[in-house]
């Protein structure tokens, strides 16, 4: 179980107990009560009265589980914005790119028109390999280490690497091809 899980499963419990706590306090005081019947809308209903009290407990366990259940929600989000940030700062120190610049320069280029390309809109092309966690690959264009500075010279001229790959060069400079390999890297792991 990772981190997040736990925390949504703790917030989550700490609501259930806060409800249930408040529930059996209310429940004892009625208890002490000597049963009588209510009457609602002009129907006898048997059983104890609930009133203000229990109503008010009620109300204040299902707004502190609501209060709960949003902060825990909160938490995560910013938990998730926060390992965002870091992943980003990551891919960012090793390519000496910009993800999001790289999803532009891959959507301009069309490298969705041969690829397979989860989190790149439109790129469903079946005449290259997927790259779907291509971050998690072994090799580059199946011939180097899967290495930010060997996926940059790829990204720029794969028959540098490969002479018979069917991946053109692309012309594209450094720094766009670095964008890419943040963008592949931050994306597809």
């Amino acid at each position: 179980m990772n981190r997040r899980t736990f925390d949504v499963l703790a917030g989550m419990l700490c609501g259930a107990f806060a409800a249930g706590l408040l529930m059996a306090v209310t429940q004892r005081q009625d208890a002490s009560r000597p049963s009588e019947t209510e009457t609602v809308r002009g129907v006898v209903a048997p059983g104890p009265v609930m009133g203000a009290g229990r109503r008010w407990a009620e109300t204040l366990a299902a707004i502190m589980c609501a209060g709960l259940a949003i902060a825990a929600v909160v938490y995560v989000m910013q938990a998730g914005s926060v390992d965002s940030r870091r992943l980003d700062d990551t891919v960012a120190a090793l390519t000496g790119g910009d993800p999001s610049r790289g999803q532009a320069v891959m959507t301009e280029i069309g490298c969705g028109g041969c690829h397979e390309i989860p989190g790149l809109p439109g790129a469903h092309g079946r005449v290259g390999p997927s790259l779907a966690r291509f971050g998690q690959r072994t090799f580059v264009g199946g011939v180097a280490p899967n290495t930010p500075d060997n996926l940059i010279r790829w990204i720029q001229d794969p028959p540098s690497l490969s002479p018979n790959t069917a991946m053109p060069a692309l012309g594209l400079d450094r720094a766009a091809a670095q964008d890419v390999a943040a963008w592949l890297y931050r994306n597809t792991s």
